[in-house]
């Protein structure tokens, strides 16, 4: 009988993940992980297994939100890690700003400076950068001739011609 339940649970076990890896949602990772805590660490490599591809070429299996949300709930902070230095860039996927959300909320909270400082201070910085590069962007398609004007406004405060104080 022992024998029977032991295989059973197996059987049981193997159908959960099976079904995971067929659609991994955090929603799912949840209730199995509440119904068979023992499941976790199955899960959590059917989670790695679907963000970060064998090859290079492939591509993800689930959004990144997905992804950032279960490394979060099962504190995982170097998965966490490895998925922020995985962002693509440049993208339209929609989900890539909300997982950033989540990994730099959860490495802000950790206690090892390499996570708290430099990861989540350097993704913080570098998403400034972007914002700013990308809004001299916006200005440079609204206004040409910007960078042109704002030189010679430099050259001209440099040489004393005019003064940075707005003339009233």
């Amino acid at each position: 009988m022992k024998d029977a339940a032991s295989r059973l649970l197996i059987a049981q076990h193997t159908a959960c993940i099976e079904s995971f890896d067929k659609a991994p949602s955090f929603g799912l990772f949840t209730k199995l992980v509440n119904e068979s805590p023992d499941l976790e660490v199955a899960l959590l490599r059917a989670t790695r297994n679907a963000i970060f591809p064998s090859t290079p070429s492939s591509n993800p299996k689930i959004t990144y939100s997905i992804a950032a949300d279960i490394f979060n709930a099962a504190l995982q902070t170097e998965d966490l890690v490895r998925l922020l230095n995985a962002l693509p860039q440049f993208s339209s996927d929609p989900t890539i700003p909300r997982a950033e959300q989540t990994i730099i909320k959860h490495l802000s909270k950790q206690s090892i400076p390499a996570h708290h400082k430099n990861t989540a201070l350097d993704a913080i910085k570098q998403r400034l950068n972007w914002a700013k590069q990308d809004t001299l962007d916006e200005v440079d398609c609204a206004f040409p001739g910007f960078d042109e004007a704002y030189e010679w406004l430099e050259e001209h405060i440099d040489k004393s011609k005019l003064t940075r104080k707005a003339l009233g």
